[in-house]
């Protein structure tokens, strides 16, 4: 390559008769031009290993790429209207027991009925001594308008005892709220006569609370206290009292 330098300096500079100058500008040339020949017909372009090449000395394992699975989604279903349970309620049967119709005896209809039921007597004369069993109900006569309907429908105790006896238990709107729906227990429409007891000749209350409307007490005896009612703590409306031994008391009426 020296040689073709020289040469075609010699001839550039004899031909023409160009300054040494131009003759080194020339030679400069022509060597940068040979650098970039050689240079771009030898180079070999180094691929760019990916992956882990692990520690010094190991051999390197391309690592492959992963390739992505496309998963389909599935549809979420639309929740509907929730399940309503329903758990029943006991309802109360609310029977009308009838004497002498369904029952033969209003003892027989005491003791039959439960809470919310109601017994409706006849009238007549029914020779019996009464016990209520704690349960909220109603005994009642066939009308509670009517005195002359009243007079007629007699319970008779036969002074044998006190005519209707109370357990204590029983209930009426003035030991309980009337808006909640409870039982109570209510004697109405009634002729109560010829009780004769130690305490509570026609009614011995026991304390409870029981309504007491519409009745005719007379000829009820008692030997120490509440010849007509004792220890009643409901409710009293329109009651005729007459004949009673003791007339009144401090427990009793």
């Amino acid at each position: 390559m020296c040689r073709v330098i020289a040469r075609y300096s010699n001839d550039c500079a004899g031909r023409r008769g160009a300054p040494r100058a131009f003759q080194l500008v020339v030679i400069i040339a022509v060597l940068v031009a040979g650098t970039l020949s050689v240079g771009a017909h030898d180079y070999t372009p180094t691929p760019t290993p990916t992956g882990d090449w692990g520690r010094p000395g190991e051999t390197y394992t391309p690592t492959a790429t992963p390739t992505r699975t496309r998963t389909p989604r599935t549809p979420t279903p639309t929740p509907g209207p929730p399940t309503v349970t329903l758990t029943p309620t006991n309802t109360p049967r609310r029977l009308t027991i009838r004497v002498p119709q369904d029952a033969p005896t209003i003892q027989t209809a005491i003791d039959y009925a439960v809470d919310y039921d109601t017994i409706i007597v006849s009238p007549g004369v029914y020779y019996e001594n009464l016990r209520f069993r704690g349960q909220n109900i109603t005994l009642q006569g066939t009308n509670l308008r009517d005195w002359n309907v009243v007079a007629n429908t007699i319970i008779d105790g036969g002074s044998r005892d006190s005519v209707i006896t109370l357990n204590g238990n029983e209930r009426d709107y003035a030991t309980i709220n009337r808006f909640t729906g409870q039982p109570t227990t209510r004697i109405e429409g009634l002729t109560i006569r010829n009780g004769s007891a130690e305490y509570g000749g026609g009614i011995n209350g026991a304390s409870a609370g029981v309504t007491l409307n519409m009745l005719i007490i007379r000829d009820n005896h008692a030997t120490m206290d509440g010849g007509g009612i004792y220890r009643q703590s409901g409710n009293r409306e329109r009651l005729w009292i007459s004949s009673t031994i003791p007339p009144a008391a401090t427990a009793g009426v």
